[in-house]
């Protein structure tokens, strides 16, 4: 994934380096070489943020809401399986209270 494209999901999710990286469980200074190109992801973490990518696409504003407000009550495990959910279709992007 290129840098260009880790910095897009971060913003689209509205989330600092810092919460990035709790969510990928690697150190906020690790996503700072990643957007800046000066590392790169290895192919697990590669794999994670391919999710994250797939899932920010089919993501509409009040399932970003939601993410956020999950991300910001420090529910970090609630916030990723809901764009585990989103991602693969079991929630829909535009009504995270709605099935498939």
């Amino acid at each position: 994934m290129t840098p260009r494209r880790i910095r897009y999901v971060r913003k689209r999710l509205g989330l600092s380096q810092a919460q990035l990286g709790r969510l990928l469980n690697v150190h906020q200074t690790l996503i700072s070489h990643w957007e800046h190109g000066s590392r790169t992801p290895d192919e697990y973490q590669q794999e994670q943020l391919l999710h994250l990518y797939e899932s920010v696409l089919k993501l509409d504003e009040n399932g970003q809401q939601k993410f956020q407000t999950l991300v910001a009550q420090g529910l970090v495990a609630g916030a990723l399986a809901f764009l585990i959910a989103v991602g693969i279709g079991l929630v829909a992007g535009d009504d995270p209270d709605q099935g498939p």
